[in-house]
């Protein structure tokens, strides 16, 4: 017995199964460690990325306690399937927002939150990151990942390490009973691979090219190994997979701060352009309370910040423009353009401020959120304005009364003079005579352009057959026409229409447009008029064979003091007001007036007014 005992194989056996033992040991104890090792750093940098990540989409709606942004902010949170709970504390420490998938209790789970550590015998991870905004902290996010599966997966893990550690040891107990001393040393190689790969060398393998128990031996080692290597790669291969998501949600994180500052730096231009804008810069809630207002608004009206916010705009629009307010606001609620308006505002210190400008409506989903305005202040300009109407109204009617009574007198001296053989004198008494025509033209134009701007020009409309009103208007301008040696032509087969105008106004509209027509039109010509009915409209045409009309004064012909040839040395006189007096008295009638023009060739002037229905 006691050689049996002490015998070589006997003790070759003994430390035979004390080396597989120790092999089985070391490898329960070595693999699991190793993986519970892997696991807990994918977890936590999974955890800390997705917590920054939310700390950071929340952390602008949790400064100004925008729930609802915070619940958008933590979406990307929630969609993780791991993520089963999340709780967001203000800088009080009180509960904002709190989400729970599967119903982890808060005290346990807010009691063990610890991002540097993980015990695989709770359900939760908990991670808790700071809330930072402009480098202070105003909050914290608690986030919980489940570890149910994960605990499943080590537990798995550890029963296949266990259940090769038990196969190791099995199998070495079976060859301890075959073991010889022929196996001594193919024992001896095996053990310096086990310890090779014990120290992290997964390629090496033991021989298998041994026959009977030893071969085997070696094959099953082998087989072990292979496992553990194909878990090892695996394990790898998952712990590549998080570190690629952890660098993509850096990447992110570090792409919405860019994106987040250039938005902030273009809402600071934007602000600094609105509070240093001599205008009025207004917004204003659907109610028609202020909302915000700039520096300008301020300083014009004479307010106080405090005294703003929540004013009604009615209690700083005057009375007289309340209507023009009101209607304004109704119609931009309704979606409609209002155009420019002006109104007179009444400031806080008693004075009255006349401004002009333009609203528009801000619209979220279909409904008005906010009105905004830009006003200017033309409190200034409107006196000037006065003055000037004031000064013109004057200076017009000091010039008529006397210019009527030298062109009564030289009307007079002319007649007088006729058939006496004076001709210097008839001469003079002529271009005296022509020179007071022209300045009563100009004095009536100024007065007429007076009254429209002033609103005061009065209209006496009737229907009138536009065929006679035509022709008694060529009758009263051919001695204008003679002047320049042009003729008037009347085409034939006129419309017999009736149109509702003022017959005066209309004459006056045909008078500007013949004397230019003739004035442009080269000596020994002719300026045809024509009459065209067409689709409840009747269009009278006055064409000449000038110049025409260059292109760069095309588009402001109508305008006032607007002359093709400015100079003050032009040949043909004319203060530049006709064309807009006829264009303002077209309008009123209800008509359009344009013009067709081809450079060398000629122009034709027209204009198109409503008929009265048979």
């Amino acid at each position: 017995m006691n050689r049996w005992l002490f015998s070589i194989r006997t003790r070759l056996a003994g430390f035979i199964t004390v080396l597989i033992g120790v092999i089985s040991v070391f490898i329960y104890l070595y693999f699991p460690r190793r993986l519970e090792e892997q696991v807990t750093r994918s977890i936590i940098e999974k955890a800390k990325s997705i917590a920054e990540m939310a700390a950071f989409n929340i952390n602008s709606a949790l400064f100004f306690e925008d729930y609802e942004g915070i619940e958008d902010g933590l979406q990307g949170a929630r969609s993780n399937e791991d993520v089963v709970y999340i709780v967001v504390l203000n800088s009080n420490g009180k509960e904002v927002i709190s989400y729970n998938k599967e119903g982890a209790e808060r005290a346990d789970f807010l009691a063990t939150s610890n991002p540097d550590h993980i015990s695989f015998e709770e359900k939760l991870y908990g991670y808790v990151a700071p809330v930072r905004l402009n480098e202070q902290t105003i909050g914290r996010l608690f986030i919980g990942l489940s570890l149910e599966d994960v605990r499943a997966e080590v537990r798995r893990s550890k029963a296949a390490v266990a259940m090769v550690s038990l196969l190791v040891f099995v199998i070495g107990m079976l060859c301890v009973f075959g073991i010889s001393t022929l196996i001594t040393r193919p024992l001896g190689r095996m053990t310096q691979t086990v310890r090779k790969i014990a120290e992290g060398d997964l390629n090496q393998r033991a021989s298998s090219t041994y026959i009977g128990e030893v071969g085997d031996l070696a094959r099953s080692f082998n087989l072990m190994v292979d496992e553990l290597v194909n878990a090892h790669r695996e394990l790898e291969a998952l712990n590549l997979d998080l570190e690629k998501r952890a660098r993509a949600l850096q990447e992110e994180i570090t792409e919405r701060k860019r994106v987040l500052k250039e938005l902030q730096e273009s809402e600071e231009r934007v602000r600094d352009i609105l509070e240093n804008a001599n205008d009025l810069i207004q917004s204003i809630r659907p109610d028609g309370s202020l909302l915000y207002v700039n520096r300008a608004w301020l300083k014009i009206l004479a307010y106080r910040p405090e005294e703003v916010s929540g004013l009604p705009m009615t209690a700083i629009v005057h009375p007289a423009s309340l209507a023009t307010w009101t209607e304004s606001l109704e119609r931009l609620i309704r979606g409609e353009e209002t155009g420019r308006i002006g109104l007179v505002l009444m400031t806080n210190d008693g004075r009255f401020v006349d401004v002009e400008g333009n609203l528009s409506c801000k619209f979220e989903d279909g409904r008005p959120a906010a009105v905004r305005g830009i006003f200017r202040d033309v409190t200034e300009r409107k006196k000037i304005d006065l003055l000037k109407d004031e000064f013109v109204s004057t200076v017009s009617h000091e010039l008529r009364t006397p210019l009527t009574s030298i062109h009564g007198s030289l009307d007079l001296v002319n007649k007088m003079l006729a058939g006496q053989n004076l001709e210097k004198v008839h001469k003079l008494v002529e271009i005296a005579l022509r020179n007071s025509h022209r300045l009563r033209y100009l004095v009536d134009d100024i007065l007429d352009f007076q009254k429209i701007e002033s609103g005061q020009l009065v209209f006496d409309i009737e229907p009138v057959r536009l065929s006679l009103l035509v022709k008694q208007a060529l009758d009263e301008n051919r001695g204008y026409g003679d002047r320049y040696h042009i003729s008037f032509v009347m085409g034939t087969d006129l419309p017999d229409v009736t149109v509702n105008v003022d017959q005066g106004r209309l004459m006056q509209v045909m008078a500007n447009l013949l004397s230019n027509a003739a004035k442009f039109s080269p000596p020994n010509g002719q300026v045809e008029v024509s009459i065209v009915r067409n689709d409840g409209k009747v269009r009278v045409a006055i064409r000449d064979h000038g110049q025409g009309i260059p292109e760069e004064f095309r588009g402001k012909i109508f305008k006032k003091f607007t002359q093709v040839d400015s100079s003050r040395t032009r040949e043909k006189g004319g203060t530049g007001l006709g064309l807009s007096i006829a264009k303002s008295i077209i309008e009123r009638l209800g008509g359009e007036i344009g013009f067709e023009s081809t450079v060398n060739v000629g122009s034709t002037f027209y204009f198109e007014l409503p008929l009265v229905p048979e």
